[in-house]
């Protein structure tokens, strides 16, 4: 024990006496984010909703080499209509470390530009309400090969209070004009410290994979891309039903020009329990267009305007959604010596 808390102690010596002696990079991001995402759902597998309110972040850190950054900051997000104190701001505190092919994050980071899941196995609100990966994320990045692996810590267990967590993993490959993508989720969902009687564990999560063609060259679109694939889902809650595995078939379109964009998406098969999965793939039968609009689009501020409808049960729900984010970041070289 001794010996491994000298290590210890001599590389976080040498770590200090590298950012003491060598010049570094102050590295600051601070952004704002207004959210308006009206969902009028009128189905039975979920409530509609309205997320109406300001996201705020503030973060800095050092950049020690080309390879190693440690950065830390704050992330708010006050909801229109509640108490200040409702939602407790998050805490922004990792280290980063990157050489092809390689990036490594360790701490409590930003999932957006991280994480781009299917909504059946992760909810886009998600970016709203817990912003931040807790744990660990690891990436190897190639010309054509991308592929992630992931872990966020989201609840420690205590007397009363369960050990839970979420795994993942994801990846991309590009042969010419096609692609393949896959993504995978687990939800560790255990007891608390203290047995409760009748509580029982739950094992939950899901993957999917799609082959789809960018046909950007081939017709006069900015973008435009199509998959088509499936969706498989895994859950059991111990000592109440056995592993259920519902299976379905998804496709999805996307289409870009200008600043005016469509998407679709049809799911059919049986419907799934993905804990934090998006509601509506409970479904057998769902369908969704979206259609948005970015009114402006820079550097530091960019917009979008969406409206999106939901086909289910013979039905049409719709939702509404206003993005608008602003942000700046920048770097300055200090000298310590």
């Amino acid at each position: 024990m001794k010996f491994i808390l000298k290590k210890i102690l001599f590389f976080s010596s040498l770590l200090l006496l590298e950012i003491c002696i060598f010049p570094q990079i102050f590295m600051w991001n601070v952004g704002m984010e207004g959210i308006l995402d009206n969902r009028e759902y009128f189905n039975q597998y979920t409530d509609h909703q309205t997320i109406f309110g300001s996201r705020v972040f503030l973060s800095g850190g050092l950049s020690i080499n080309e390879h190693h950054q440690l950065v830390g900051g704050i992330d708010y997000f006050y909801e229109f209509g509640t108490l200040e104190d409702y939602h407790t701001p998050k805490m922004i505190l990792y280290y980063k470390g990157h050489k092809d092919p390689l990036t490594f994050y360790f701490g409590s980071f930003h999932r957006k530009n991280l994480l781009n899941y299917p909504l059946v196995l992760l909810s886009d609100t998600l970016n709203y309400f817990r912003p931040n990966i807790e744990g660990i994320y690891l990436c190897y990045s190639k010309s054509r090969i991308n592929q992630n692996i992931w872990i966020d810590w989201t609840s420690r267990q205590t007397s009363d209070i369960r050990e839970t967590f979420l795994a993942g993993e994801s990846g991309l490959y590009n042969v010419g004009i096609f692609y393949m993508k896959q993504y995978m989720i687990m939800y560790h969902h255990a007891k608390p410290g203290n047995s409760i009687p009748g509580d029982n564990i739950r094992d939950n999560g899901g993957l999917s994979a799609s082959l789809g063609m960018n046909l950007n060259n081939f017709i006069p679109l900015d973008s435009c891309s199509f998959s088509i694939g499936s969706v498989l889902s895994y859950d059991r809650i111990r000592g109440i039903y056995d592993l259920e595995f519902p299976f379905g078939i998804l496709c999805e379109l996307d289409l870009k020009y200008k600043k005016i964009g469509l998407s679709g998406k049809y799911y059919n098969g049986e419907g799934h329990k993905v804990l934090y999965g998006d509601g509506l793939y409970k479904a057998k039968s769902y369908g969704r267009i979206d259609i948005y609009y970015y009114p402006f689009y820079s550097k530091d501020i960019n917009s979008k305007f969406g409206f999106s409808f939901h086909f289910i049960d013979g039905e049409i729900n719709y939702s509404q959604a206003i993005i608008i984010q602003i942000g700046a970041k920048g770097e300055k070289k200090i000298n310590t010596f």
